[in-house]
């Protein structure tokens, strides 16, 4: 398998990173506009990510930035892009991911002091 992906060139992961990503944020747009205005889920089993309230979604960032982050590594070490761009690209999803769990935390603290 290794020997597959070290045959890729950087243009065709390029080309297929970007229309795999296109396709991954329409159906995110589309899924959004759908439970935008429904009442969120604190409790219980959601799979979908928009139905979960900002603490249901705070809490699963946390548990997940772990494994895409392990799973980014294990795609740099599979494909040899172990570089300093390699490393770049993985601090910046590092920190993106970080900003991101900041910020739900501190949506869900003023959530929680309005409710009260």
């Amino acid at each position: 398998m290794k020997e597959w992906i070290g045959t890729l060139n950087i243009s065709q992961l390029l080309i297929g990173s970007i229309l795999l990503l296109g396709l991954v944020n329409i159906l995110n747009i589309v899924i959004y506009r759908k439970y935008r205005n429904q009442p969120k889920v604190d409790t219980g089993t959601a799979l979908i990510y928009h139905k979960l309230s900002t603490r249901r979604k705070l809490i699963r960032n946390l548990w997940t930035m772990p494994i895409f982050l392990g799973l980014l590594l294990l795609i740099m070490y599979l494909t040899d892009h172990v570089s300093p761009f390699g490393f770049v690209v993985f601090g910046g999803v590092t920190i993106f991911m970080a900003v991101d769990c900041i910020r739900l935390f501190n949506r869900w603290k003023k959530e929680k002091r309005v409710a009260n």
